[in-house]
């Protein structure tokens, strides 16, 4: 059953459409378990293989280097191989390589099997979200990625303390050998389970459209493609994002390598750098960091885009080069979600306070803000955290 459900098509029983959802929830998890379960485990490794500071380094950032160079050419092979063969090959190599890292004995055999690694995962991680796009039924395409989304957070939370126990328990080798096997067992699973999207459309529905535009051309040439890309990055609409998306990835890529290190030199456990890890990943995923000089659609878009009820709650930031509160006021009541830290500055920790309906109101010159910033007068809202409609009602 779970062989026709997996991406079937609207016939398919309530039950069988389960099993297939779990199941590709499973596989993207899985997919994403290898790097987060590493990252408590891997400088510490390498650096007792001998390595120096500037080798892991190297060691490190060769994964994300050779991924990136193949994820501009996993594209032409998904649609070409389809999607279960790449799923299967990308999730099988990226599994012998993990799984080989139990067998090094010096930094250059790591180096060599972390780029095979990043190869596999720059095949896996595109041909896994396009199948699950393939899987959304017409109109559902965001809340089917956003499922994807939530499975590679489960990813996020459990892998770094799945990672750090199992070498305080086992070792690192048994870990790097155990989560490899686990990625090779996945890839051979999906060979019976995955189907791709072409052989789910039906044949009626292929003769229908044979006579019909496909829509615009394709681009065909290589000089084509190569321009529309420089077009999309010489956008200088874009840039902030992309100088954010890198200023982000390379703050992260400087915690997986300092961070192990800097814990494991100071006495602590790997399960207890693990448990860091997961809890860093939980507040990333659970709490919406909200300016509050943005637009109201623009905060609604936010809070429905990065997860709305899934949310625990709101960080409002920038409240120092707000004009105004309603819209962020606004956007809290209807989402009902709570403020739990409020930010009035630059610095961290000292511009960071524990969110107080109070202190909002101070900001908005309603009144007095109380002198001592971690607690509210006695009676003003003294529950903590505390949803601005839950505020509004008090105050009735």
């Amino acid at each position: 059953m779970l062989k026709d459900a997996v991406g079937a098509p609207p016939a398919a029983s309530t039950s069988a459409r389960h099993a297939s959802a779990l199941y590709a929830h499973f596989v993207v998890t899985v997919a994403f378990l290898d790097t987060m379960a590493q990252l408590p485990l891997l400088s510490p490794f390498a650096a007792s293989l001998g390595a120096g500071a500037a080798t892991v380094g190297v060691i490190l950032g060769a994964y994300s280097l050779v991924n990136m160079i193949g994820n501009v050419a996993a594209g032409p092979v998904i649609d070409r191989a389809g999607r279960r063969v790449t799923i299967a090959g990308g999730m099988l190599i990226a599994g012998a390589a993990l799984a080989a890292y139990a067998l090094v004995r010096t930094p250059g055999q790591l180096l060599l099997l972390r780029l095979a690694h990043g190869a596999g995962g720059a095949l896996l991680i595109p041909a896994v979200f396009a199948w699950m796009g393939d899987r959304a039924r017409t109109g559902s395409v965001g809340r089917t990625m956003g499922y994807a989304g939530a499975a590679v957070a489960v990813a996020a939370m459990i892998g770094p303390a799945i990672g750090g126990i199992g070498r305080d328990l086992l070792g690192a080798r048994p870990v790097f050998l155990g989560i490899g096997t686990l990625l090779c067992l996945t890839a051979v699973s999906t060979l019976f389970y995955v189907r791709d999207a072409a052989a789910l459309r039906p044949a009626a529905e292929d003769d229908r459209g044979a006579g019909r535009s496909a829509g615009p051309a394709p681009l065909r040439t290589r000089k084509a493609a190569i321009a529309a890309v420089l077009a999309v990055l010489g956008n200088r609409h874009l840039r902030y994002a992309y100088w954010s998306v890198f200023g982000l990835t390379f703050a992260m890529g400087v915690l997986a390598y300092t961070f192990p290190l800097t814990m494991d030199r100071a006495g602590f456990s790997a399960g207890r750098t693990g448990a860091f890890f997961s809890v860093f990943a939980a507040a990333a995923i659970l709490v919406l960091v909200l300016p509050a000089n943005m637009q109201l659609q623009v905060m609604r878009d936010a809070v429905r885009f990065f997860g709305g009820e899934a949310l625990a709650g709101v960080t409002l930031t920038k409240l120092d080069e707000c004009p105004g509160l309603g819209a962020a006021v606004s956007a809290l009541i209807e989402s009902g979600l709570p403020a739990l830290w409020l930010s009035e500055g630059q610095r961290v920790p000292e511009d960071l306070k524990l969110a107080r309906v109070i202190h909002l109101l101070g900001w908005a010159g309603e009144v007095d803000t109380p002198a001592d910033s971690g607690r509210a007068p006695p009676g003003v809202f003294g529950r903590q955290p505390a949803t601005f409609r839950e505020a509004a009602n008090a105050s009735a």
